[in-house]
């Protein structure tokens, strides 16, 4: 018998999968890990739920059923922010706003 886990994503997480530019085929190979392995991360102490994993260079959270049929994708966050002048991080942005406004086709 296998366990089929359904798996859930958040507006939040799409959002922060446009703005820190997550490829979609990295997005499905992950995807992919965590149904074979749901308990990949760690929990976060004091919320029996909530985990986190590490992975591609990204910080996935996400909430996992007691029962382990179902998860939802919560947040994506990069694992350490790089260090950028202030001229880019405003170039790093409009490139971001400008994925946003594609996402939702304005």
């Amino acid at each position: 018998m296998t366990l089929r886990i359904e798996i859930a994503e958040t507006d939040r997480f799409r959002l922060d999968c446009a703005m820190y530019g997550l490829d979609d085929a990295v997005k499905a190979r992950k995807l992919d890990q965590l149904r074979a392995d749901p308990v990949i991360g760690v929990q976060k102490p004091g919320q029996s739920r909530l985990w986190e994993w590490q992975s591609a260079g990204f910080v996935f959270s996400y909430l996992l059923a007691d029962d382990l049929s179902r998860l939802v994708l919560v947040e994506l966050r990069p694992k350490s922010a790089p260090e950028t002048g202030l001229t880019e991080r405003f170039w790093i942005w409009v490139d971001r706003i400008g994925k946003l406004k594609r996402l939702f086709g304005v």
